[in-house]
């Protein structure tokens, strides 16, 4: 792990600080596979306690801050929560508090949620932090399915759906029940082509203007990744409707 971490101490209530180090170790040796090392940000990076009542990710010039809003020993909760800040620490982007395209980043940030909640449940059943603890694995999946199979984050038609309510994403990046349908419906594909996630490295290059359509922003994006990820970027715009 090329990424110097400082988890501090004595903030997480009944949880013992070696425990959630093992969790957040977790969740960054699984979502660190996704990636592209040689395009990960040079940074430090602190967890910690929220003192407001929702986690997020304080990006400064050397290191990125991430605050939890959880404590004792509810690892799932733990799970969800830094590998949605950790993909925000990956990407490594800048948005003005009114951007355009912010949305998207946070729909992308909770399907990291999701796909290593499952894959954290993968492999805890067969090699767990500690031995006592596979019988987590089932409970880091079942957080995960309470989002993929909540009826309300599906819609049927999704290309539809996300063309009629592109200017309620444009004002407000933090609608979590549009970036719930847009990360449910990323899920499987995502899930199971890791070499997608190499293409959002390249979000933090994109030139947004203020009136950016979505087709020119994939087709931005297009120019920016490298040609062996051609497939995946095409597959991305098929997701999209574009």
């Amino acid at each position: 792990m090329s990424t110097n971490l400082c988890v501090c101490p004595n903030v997480w209530g009944d949880a013992n600080d070696e425990n959630v180090k093992a969790v957040i170790h977790s969740c960054i040796e699984i979502e660190y596979s996704w990636f592209c090392q040689e395009q990960m940000p040079n940074k430090d990076l602190i967890v910690t306690q929220s003192p407001n009542e929702y986690p997020w990710i304080c990006k400064q010039q050397d290191k990125n801050i991430i605050f939890l809003h959880t404590r004792d020993r509810y690892w799932s909760q733990y799970a969800y929560q830094f590998s949605h800040e950790l993909c925000h620490h990956v990407i490594d982007a800048e948005y003005c508090e009114k951007a355009r395209y912010g949305w998207f980043e946070e729909s992308i940030c909770e399907l990291a949620s999701l796909c290593c909640l499952y894959q954290m449940a993968d492999k805890w059943e067969m090699k767990p932090p500690y031995w006592n603890w596979q019988s987590y694995a089932s409970a880091l999946r079942e957080y995960a399915d309470e989002i993929i199979q909540n009826p309300s984050n599906h819609v049927d038609d999704f290309n539809k759906w996300l063309l009629s309510n592109l200017d309620t994403l444009y004002l407000d990046r933090y609608n979590r029940h549009f970036n719930s349908i847009i990360a449910v419906h990323l899920f499987p594909t995502f899930n199971e082509h890791h070499q997608m996630w190499k293409v959002m490295q390249y979000l933090n290059k994109i030139e947004i203007s203020v009136d950016m359509t979505l087709n020119e922003y994939l087709n931005n994006l297009s120019t920016i990744v490298p040609l062996e990820l051609e497939l995946e970027m095409n597959r991305l715009k098929e997701l999209l409707g574009c």
